[in-house]
């Protein structure tokens, strides 16, 4: 019997391949003081950054009120991008020793997907709440609590997808470059399409066609939702007609968004996140790379 031949008759089973999978890859990530400290300071540092521009954005003008859609924008724009950017870069060293181990028959794909998803899963819901915490109650939004619950579930939707679609890339690519060259790609077109710069109701066919595929449209969407809809502010007039503007509802009709429900966007969202991973999972049985 070959070592290779010993190797295979060794091999465990599934389930004992995730636990093992699992347990070192917690084991790493609390060894790796840099990557941890890393991500909570970049979560935090972006918030305040990013929370000292949008700094208690006013109500009593629509000059504030469109301040406060382009906070929403701002979170939706560049958070999720950073999470998607950092997810890359680690797992471009990870899918190595995968491919190292696989190559060897020590472990198979399902295992370790599934080892991947419960280590990442934890943090993939900690930051978007330290986020949250951070840049909606320095920005002024809506001061309400379901409203701010609202917002970190879109929050944590938007970089979970995004992280989602990081992991895709470098599944695809297993380099870094590459893999970041495709995704700034995808997110130029995706930003275009939010519903902020551009409004929806003037996409041409192209844009509309993508708009449908960027979780940044639904992110923005919700979020404007939670936001806007049922929300008066103040109107620095008696007269009714003139107060329209400051209607939340009339505003958000006005936005002409892909949903004006969040219940919608959030389950696209969701939806999307599954079909990234399903998909991510696939590449990795069809892809197989050679160790170096």
């Amino acid at each position: 019997m070959t070592p290779s031949d010993r190797v295979r008759a060794k091999k465990a089973n599934y389930l004992i391949q995730t636990g093992v999978l699992t347990h070192r890859g917690f084991k790493h990530l609390f060894r790796n003081y840099a990557y941890l400290v890393s991500q909570l300071l970049e979560t935090v540092l972006m918030a305040i950054a990013m929370g000292l521009i949008f700094l208690q954005v006013g109500d009593g003008s629509k000059e504030d009120i469109q301040g406060r859609l382009g906070a929403i924008f701002g979170v939706v724009g560049l958070q999720p991008y950073v999470v998607m950017l950092t997810t890359m870069l680690h797992y471009e060293e990870e899918l190595k020793v995968f491919s190292r181990e696989q190559h060897d028959n020590m472990v198979s794909v399902l295992p370790y997907f599934l080892s991947m998803l419960a280590t990442s899963f934890p943090f993939a819901v900690i930051m978007p709440i330290i986020f949250s915490s951070i840049y909606y109650w320095m920005t002024g939004l809506r001061p309400e609590w379901d409203a701010f619950l609202w917002f970190t579930l879109c929050v944590f939707l938007a970089q979970y997808v995004a992280e989602s679609l990081g992991f895709l890339f470098i599944a695809l690519t297993r380099t870094f470059a590459t893999a970041s060259l495709a995704a700034n790609s995808f997110v130029s077109f995706w930003n275009l399409c939010t519903g902020y710069l551009i409004n929806p109701d003037t996409f041409i066919i192209y844009l509309e066609i993508i708009g449908y595929t960027s979780y940044l449209q639904y992110t923005y969407a919700a979020m404007a939702v939670n936001e806007l809809k049922d929300n008066m502010y103040d109107c620095p007039s008696s007269v009714p007609e003139e107060c329209l503007g400051y209607d939340g509802n009339v505003i958000l009709k006005q936005q002409h968004l892909v949903f004006t429900e969040m219940g919608p966007c959030l389950g696209v969202l969701a939806g999307m996140a599954v079909g990234f991973r399903l998909i991510s999972l696939l590449l990795l049985y069809i892809i197989k790379k050679s160790p170096a």
